[in-house]
């Protein structure tokens, strides 16, 4: 018998594509009007899956992928219904949109829709006196703003995968947050998706909410309640409170969700060693959870440019269960080795997560002022107990425990000037983590293990943007020193610990040739290791079956080049990607024998 350690690996060190095979169409209204910036996305069938997505152009025009046109189509627009088309032939056609009257009401169409355009490197989408203004929340109007796909409270960036949010220059740290922000107070949004350097190198897109200043003095109340119907019922039910005196607004809030989360999962894993080892697993995941947040604070604004405010939020979960059913099926050299039935049930007590924010947005004269500082503290204890039975083998009761805290502090300060007829942006960023991460397995099947791991990132950056006759350009650069220290039972491991420097540069450029766009980018990435792949505890799958973590792990650094053409229908994109440091999943046997 083999103990083997395995994770599934999926692994892509360089990219190069050309997508000359495309799937076109055209976006009109009722007056056979083009829709610019409506949304279309690919799913599909029939788990309506999401594949690709993309927006119409100016003529209303559209390109995908030919490879990824294999679904149904969701053609959507704000004050337009949406609508379903099969994706059978590369010419789609003219796909009609009609009016959405229940969303409308009886105001003028005409004057009435959001407008959405081009404004240096961001989409800006227009709320105030638009009829997304009466769309409900924040959450609400981001799911209606083209090239961004909303799932529940999440979102994606066509293409880019989820945003760093921002409203009025400060991060979202708190989904809830847009749940709290009614769209009416909503002046417009920016999506950007191409970041420079004045974001964190593992950002790929960035949504900017920028908000307008209230007039009216007094108290306000909201309630919200979600309902979300699939194989279970989720809930979500929000109530908020505030006060506002001339420039002051002063907030609170509570919310309580109630979530399940059920998977099927069937996964094949073969390993080639001295013999082939097969394993066939078939997963039943439930996961039940209740979770209650609130926060208060406030937010003052001396004018139109200069605001400051705090806010303290607070949130926790009881105690609440998950269970992990397993079938598996063993083969040794193609010949059944043996068969397991697996149960885990866990139990995880969350500790109170606590967060302190403060900011200052402001402006002297022609300088911009951004500033922000953050505190997270969270933690939780989870004891597993995994009952397993072997027809082969004897029979198993695993008893593990995990002990993990975190805690978090951040800085940030960006000044913005205008020189050269453009604007020069520079800053500077400073974050502190720690986590404790103790493992206990009582029958010792996997070693114990109490770690701890310390980091240090100091960060500076620089930017500058403008327009010229040609086009628009931008230019940037960060600077970032990160110093890691590990400690294995509170001795300091020199060769897991360490420290490195890297520059993550940007620069983009786009123009109009006639009636053809273009555009060409070069930046600098990376994807950081979670704490979860840096501890080295050992989680118990099963005895064929170890997970572990690697401390010795590196940053992912990820060198971008894209060029993008359009012209009408025609659209091409040369890209290449090369990886360095990838961080992959592999398995291999621990002690291995005949």
């Amino acid at each position: 018998m083999e103990k083997l350690l395995y994770i599934m690996l999926i692994w892509v060190v360089s990219t190069t594509s050309i997508y000359s095979q495309t799937v076109a169409g055209k976006i009109v209204d009722e007056s056979n009007q083009p829709i610019e910036f409506a949304n279309i996305v690919c799913l599909s069938l029939p788990d309506s899956t999401f594949i690709y997505g993309t927006i119409s152009d100016q003529d209303g025009k559209f390109t995908i992928p030919e490879n990824s046109s294999k679904g149904i189509l969701r053609i959507s627009s704000v004050g337009y219904a949406t609508t379903y088309k099969e994706c059978k032939d590369r010419n789609i056609g003219t796909i009609l949109l009609h009016s959405d009257t229940q969303l409308l009401g009886e105001v003028v169409v005409k004057g009435n829709l959001p407008v959405t355009r081009m404004k240096g490197d961001a989409l800006v989408t227009s709320v105030q006196n638009s009829v997304l203004a009466k769309a409900g929340s924040a959450n609400d109007v981001l799911g209606k703003v083209p090239g961004i796909l909303k799932d529940k409270d999440s979102f994606e960036v066509f293409g880019k995968g989820t945003p760093l949010i921002y409203i009025n220059g400060r991060e979202v740290r708190d989904k809830s947050e847009l749940e709290q922000l009614s769209s009416e107070d909503i002046k417009h949004v920016e999506l950007i998706t191409n970041p420079g350097a004045r974001y964190d190198a593992t950002v790929n897109a960035v949504v900017r909410i920028q908000t307008i200043r209230r007039t009216g003095d007094g108290f306000g109340f909201n309630l919200n309640s979600s309902y979300y119907q699939s194989e279970n019922v989720d809930l979500v039910e929000q109530a908020d409170v505030n006060y506002r005196h001339n420039g002051l607004d002063m907030f609170a809030m509570f919310r309580y969700d109630k979530m399940e989360f059920r998977e099927r999962t069937n996964v094949h894993q073969t390993l080639i060693s001295k013999k082939q080892l097969d394993l066939e697993n078939q997963l039943k995941y439930n996961d039940n959870k209740q979770w209650l947040r609130g926060n208060i604070g406030m937010n003052y604004m001396f004018d139109e440019n200069n605001s400051i405010g705090i806010k303290y939020s607070i949130q926790g979960s009881p105690r609440y269960d998950s269970k992990l059913y397993t079938t598996s099926k063993v083969s040794l050299d193609g010949k059944v080795f043996d068969r397991l039935q697996n149960f885990t049930s866990s139990e995880t007590d969350n500790e109170l997560n606590h967060q302190l924010n403060a900011y200052y947005t402001g402006r002297v004269g022609n300088l911009e002022i951004d500033f922000n500082a953050d505190y997270y503290q969270s933690g939780y204890l989870q004891e597993d107990i995994t009952g397993e039975e072997s027809e082969e083998q004897e029979d198993r009761d695993v008893h593990a425990a995990s002990d993990v805290a975190n805690n978090l502090a951040a800085a940030k300060l960006v000044l913005s000037y205008p020189v050269w007829k453009g604007k020069f942006s520079v800053g500077g960023e400073w974050t502190y983590t720690h986590r404790k991460d103790n493992y206990l397995n009582v029958e010792n099947y996997v070693p114990s293990s109490n770690s701890k791991m310390n980091e240090m990132n100091i960060t500076a950056f620089a930017e500058y943007s403008r327009s010229i006759s040609i086009g628009d350009f931008i230019l940037g650069a960060r600077y970032e020193q990160i110093k890691f220290d590990y400690y294995k039972d509170d001795l300091h491991i020199d060769d897991q610990s360490r420290s490195y420097d890297n520059i993550y540069p940007n620069v983009s450029f786009n123009t109009r040739i006639g009636k053809v766009k273009t555009q060409i980018s070069y930046t600098v990435k990376t994807q950081r290791p979670s704490y979860r792949l840096l501890s080295n505890s050992s989680l118990y799958i099963d005895r064929f079956s170890i997970q572990q973590g690697n401390p010795t792990l590196k940053s992912e650094i990820t060198h971008n080049l894209n060029w993008i053409a359009s012209w009408k229908f025609l659209q091409l994109s040369l890209g290449y990607q090369q990886t360095k440091n990838a961080i992959i999943y592999w398995g291999e046997p621990l002690n291995p024998n005949e």
